[in-house]
């Protein structure tokens, strides 16, 4: 019996030790470094994935969700990890994502934190 708890554990370690961090460098739709692609990439990695910001320049970042895949596997969305980005309200972020489509989730223990998601066609809330 102590070798199938051995089992499990190693198991649940194993996929604990796999998760993998990416980061979203670029607001573009479609690039190598964009939403879009981390999602992607998170959705065909097996464990609770992280998505990370480091996206330049100062300005409000706008990042069009129209298409974006899915959400299919567990994933941690930081916008905080974006720089300057403090998101103590939805009006002091500088993170927003804005379309048509939304972000559409379809797994457990998702979490999005520190962005704002706003209707396609408005700039900004007021």
């Amino acid at each position: 019996m102590s070798k199938f708890y051995l089992l499990i554990f190693l198991f649940f370690s194993a996929l604990a030790s796999s998760a993998t961090t990416y980061t979203v460098t670029d607001t573009t739709a479609n690039s190598t470094s964009s939403l879009a692609i981390a999602i992607a990439q998170a959705n065909s990695h097996l464990g609770r994935d992280t998505i990370e910001f480091n996206i330049p320049g100062t300005l409000t970042r706008h990042i069009v969700t129209d298409s974006l895949p899915d959400i299919t596997d567990p994933v941690f969305i930081n916008g905080l990890s974006q720089p300057g980005n403090t998101a103590t309200d939805f009006y002091n972020t500088n993170l927003l994502l804005q379309g048509t489509r939304g972000i559409s989730i379809h797994s457990p223990d998702c979490e999005i934190l520190g962005i704002g998601i706003v209707p396609s066609g408005v700039s900004q809330l007021t």
